[in-house]
């Protein structure tokens, strides 16, 4: 699991909030969250399946509609490209 991956990484409100979230179902908001979080740690996307984690993004309707940063798909693609 990609938490588990960065969890050595990422504070301790951080995993409480995603484990939260996802634990209510919140996935988008877990998801968001999350990769929010890596991006601020300067996580290297060429270590997991990025195409397949942007791809439940959209799953989840993140490239049209964002819940704690509204740019957050344009800041994930630009940083996911800028790697």
């Amino acid at each position: 699991m990609l938490l588990e991956k960065y969890e050595a990484v990422l504070d301790d409100e951080t995993l409480e909030s995603v484990r939260h979230f996802i634990e209510h179902d919140e996935y988008e908001m877990a998801y968001e969250g999350l990769f929010i979080e890596l991006m601020k740690v300067h996580f290297n996307p060429q270590d997991i399946d990025m195409e397949g984690c942007l791809r439940i993004g959209e799953l989840l309707g993140l490239s049209r509609e964002s819940i704690f940063d509204g740019d957050f798909w344009v800041h994930l693609k630009s940083y996911v490209e800028s790697k």
